[in-house]
């Protein structure tokens, strides 16, 4: 029969490695120091000139873009509430695709498929799902904003 004695010599190496913990996190250091603001940090200067975009730039709204939705509100307030970031891109853009679809079927007669593709060029980020959705408000209602 085996019997574990436990010796007072394994109690005191425990208690002296938790007191040898408690100081180390006491004196924990980081190796992180702060540059002066505006100095250059890691070897890169404090600005880098990048080269130039091969995709178009957002228009400014002061820049004279025209407002997509014209017959809803007039230029000025569209202008106004663009500037003070009140308007939803992508309730525009819906608002333009559902308009252009209206047109592609009822001015140029085209079938639902046709007219859903030509958005799509317009638009090659949108699947057609995602346009026929768009196109027929498919949705909780609570994404209609002001629809009663």
């Amino acid at each position: 029969m085996s019997t574990t004695v436990f010796s007072s010599s394994s109690s005191a190496t425990r208690s002296a490695k938790r007191g040898q913990r408690r100081r180390n996190r006491g004196t924990l250091r980081t190796s992180v120091t702060h540059a002066p603001v505006g100095a250059p940090q890691h070897g890169f200067p404090p600005f880098v000139d990048l080269p130039e975009s091969p995709f178009a730039r957002s228009a400014n709204p002061m820049l004279g873009q025209p407002n997509p939705v014209a017959d809803l509100i007039p230029d000025e307030l569209f202008v106004m509430l663009r500037t003070h970031d009140l308007i939803s891109e992508m309730g525009i853009r819906n608002y333009v695709i559902r308009k252009a679809y209206r047109e592609f079927r009822e001015e140029q007669s085209l079938s639902t498929a046709l007219a859903m593709e030509k958005i799509q060029d317009r638009y090659p980020y949108l699947q057609l799902d995602t346009i026929r959705k768009i196109v027929y408000r498919i949705g909780p209602p609570s994404n209609r904003k002001g629809a009663f």
